[in-house]
């Protein structure tokens, strides 16, 4: 470009010669205006003097093949299809960015201190040989061509002056492509940033076949030279920005990042969208678009976003939490790839690459139930492992001593915690802490909990690695119900069984779910389920006959949407891939279609002597004194209650005894068992009312 630029000296050597044979060397031009000089342009309308000089078309061809020795100007040249013409002009714009002295020049000859660009006119003297070939040349400045249509030089033209005097000056963002400069256009820095790409795709957790797919056609993309286009789709930290760094270092380009969200708290959104995919292409590039949900708000901007992707010809990546239809990927060939963390080995690779970064192994059984159990995002399963490790070093911290190793109720721990923020505004948080040993029931029943925690660890292995996914688009979830009378155990078992998959427990509060207003029971449900997709926890509607209840005949609106309202729900349950669980103790006034989606029914009966001996012996903490006359099997025969009465009736008492001598007596027990009869509003049987009564 050195050498080219030598060429425009000659070019305005030659035009300041011309310009002193023209003006002559009047100290005083443009001060003023004399007969002597208006004569001279009077003269100079009807014969054109002799041009600059006879090489001036050599020294523009000079000129031009002296810049086409330069990478960039050529690539411009042939991206563009410039002229030779065109390419001089061009050369000519992009003096003064190398020299200021160029502006002075510029000044002197079109005999103005304030113009320090060339003009349309000046370019046509320097450029042209007569007026007839610059009368034919003028169009290359007018608003349609190449030059200025590309954006390659800005003609600033006042409507009322003549496109001759217009300035022209080389566009901002070709200047710096010319000068190798790597830093952002200023216009972009408010929502665009640069960053070198480093990842690998073997290293990403993704789907397999992406893992074969992506290179494959990245590889024949850049050989063909054509535009490639990827919509991600996905909640936050599943990887999207990783992956779009991975495809920028296949193609050996840097990544530049744009938020979408920030750009629409500036002004000027469609010219700051047209300079980012103007930069990146010129640079060579990858663009990756964030935020592009909020954007769709906007009917206009999205429009234009959709256009200036549609013309682009580079590699383009777009990054969202919604899906878009099949109109708009299919106008703009954009390819959708929709992260799915349940995806077979997606998990596995997460938690891989977590315990990687976090310097840590664990044994292989470990890691598949890891990536068995929870359903997080790469980023999620990263965060759980660092706090897992941080778990350790503080129990070893406080202990003076010991493994500082993460033990996998650590990871269990960390990884319950990674989710479910949203779901705890629609239900209550419950952290499980009961065991299978703190649970009294049938062998049946008792059996049929432990299948449904067998059935949930091997959820992944039967639907995905077996394929029965593919045979079922809905019922991919675990639903069970719990039926039986108040205080059997029902939300005990929702807890123990939570605790054995290390999951929290999220009891539903029908309060919060239900709504008298149209339309907002299904609204509540709606954002219910889909926070606890993701939630990795156990539903648990208590109750719930109240909210399940059977469809009854439509005799007003108001039966009408509240069948729309349980039609709705029963949609929610068979497209949620969880663990739910319904408790209720009126189980005839279940619909009869939820009984069907059922995979499994726990009856917890009323407990019988037997039963009820057990629950007594192992009521009473280790720590708690129990007089000798507290017999378990005699009041387990005495006393008919449910399990649930007799935790009561048990702290009732060790109350009763803190405050009389501090030992559980038999007479504290049977004060606190009349207490608890009077609440249920029973009324005792004879044989309970007068050992009550005898020992009151």
């Amino acid at each position: 470009m050195l050498a080219a630029i030598r060429c425009v000296d000659e070019l305005l050597a030659n035009g300041v010669a011309r310009w002193h044979a023209v003006q002559g060397a009047d100290p005083f031009r443009g001060l003023h205006i004399g007969p002597e000089e208006v004569e001279r342009w009077l003269g100079a309308a009807d014969a054109e003097p002799e041009p600059i000089s006879a090489g001036l078309t050599s020294v523009m061809t000079r000129a031009v093949n002296a810049a086409l020795d330069d990478s960039v100007f050529r690539w411009l040249v042939g991206e563009f299809a410039l002229t030779a013409f065109q390419a001089a002009a061009l050369v000519i714009a992009f003096a003064p960015e190398l020299d200021l002295r160029y502006e002075r020049l510029f000044a002197y000859l079109q005999d103005d201190v304030g113009k320090r660009r060339p003009t349309v006119d000046l370019l046509l003297r320097l450029l042209c040989p007569d007026r007839t070939r610059r009368a034919l040349w003028l169009g290359e400045f007018g608003s349609g061509a190449p030059l200025v249509q590309n954006r390659l030089i800005t003609v600033a033209r006042n409507p009322e002056a003549p496109l001759l005097s217009a300035p022209v000056q080389l566009d901002y963002q070709i200047a710096a492509v010319l000068l190798r400069h790597g830093q952002l256009d200023s216009r972009l820095v408010g929502f665009c940033k640069v960053s070198a790409a480093t990842r690998d795709f073997g290293g990403l957790p993704i789907a397999p076949e992406w893992h074969k797919a992506l290179p494959a056609l990245l590889a024949s993309a850049r050989e063909e030279r054509r535009p490639l286009r990827f919509y991600l789709q996905g909640p936050s930290g599943v990887g999207k920005g990783h992956l779009a760094d991975a495809i920028a270092a296949r193609l050996g380009a840097r990544l530049v990042t744009a938020d979408l969200g920030a750009l629409r708290q500036l002004s000027d959104i469609g010219e700051r969208l047209r300079l980012t995919f103007r930069e990146v292409w010129l640079k060579g590039g990858v663009l990756y678009l964030t935020g592009v949900d909020g954007l769709r708000e906007d009917g206009a901007q999205f429009s234009a976003l959709l256009g200036l992707i549609s013309a682009d010809p580079g590699v383009t990546v777009l990054s969202g939490h919604s899906t878009w239809s099949a109109a708009e990927l299919d106008a703009t060939g954009i390819i959708p790839l929709a992260f799915d963390v349940t995806a077979p080995g997606v998990q596995r690779a997460s938690w891989t690459r977590a315990l990687d970064n976090a310097g840590i192994t664990v044994p292989e059984d470990e890691l598949a139930v890891l990536a068995e159990r929870f359903r997080l995002t790469p980023a999620q399963a990263g965060e759980a492992a660092l706090a897992a490790v941080n778990r350790a070093r503080w129990r070893e911290a406080v202990s003076g001593g010991g493994d500082t190793r993460p033990t996998l109720e650590d990871f269990f721990l960390a990884a319950r915690l990674q989710g479910g923020q949203e779901l705890a505004t629609l239900a209550r948080r419950i952290e499980p802490k009961r065991s299978w040993s703190d649970i009294v029931l049938p062998q049946e029943s008792f059996d049929q909990l432990r299948e449904i925690c067998a059935r949930i660890a091997s959820h992944r292995q039967v639907l995905r690695d077996w394929g029965f996914a593919r045979r079922l688009s809905l019922g991919k979830g675990v639903t069970a119900l719990f039926s039986g009378p108040s205080g059997t155990g029902k939300t005990l078992a929702a807890e123990i069984i939570a605790y054995e998959l290390g999951l929290f427990l999220y009891k539903i509060d029908l309060a919060t779910v239900v709504s008298k207003y149209i339309g907002e029971t299904e609204k509540n449900l709606d954002r219910l389920f889909t926070a606890a997709q993701d939630a990795n926890c156990v539903l648990f509607f208590d109750e719930a006959d109240a909210l399940f209840g059977k469809r009854s005949e439509v005799r007003d609106s108001h039966d009408r949407y509240a069948n729309l309202e349980i039609s709705y729900l029963l949609q929610k349950m068979e497209e949620f891939e969880g663990l739910a669980i319904l408790a209720t103790n009126l189980r005839q006034n279940l619909d009869d279609a939820f009984t069907r989606r059922l995979a499994f029914t726990v009856h917890f009966p009323f407990p019988d002597e037997h039963e009820r001996h057990r629950i007594w012996s192992e009521i009473w903490p280790s720590e708690l004194p129990v007089a000798p006359d507290v017999d378990a099997l005699g009041l387990a025969r005495e006393l008919k209650m449910s399990g649930g009465n007799i935790k009561n009736t048990a702290l009732a008492a060790a109350y009763y005894a803190a405050a009389d001598g501090g030992v559980v007596t038999r007479a504290h027990l049977l004060r606190a068992a009349r207490r608890e009869f009077q609440k249920m509003g029973k009324v005792p049987s004879t044989l309970e009312t007068a050992i009550i009564e005898g020992n009151s």
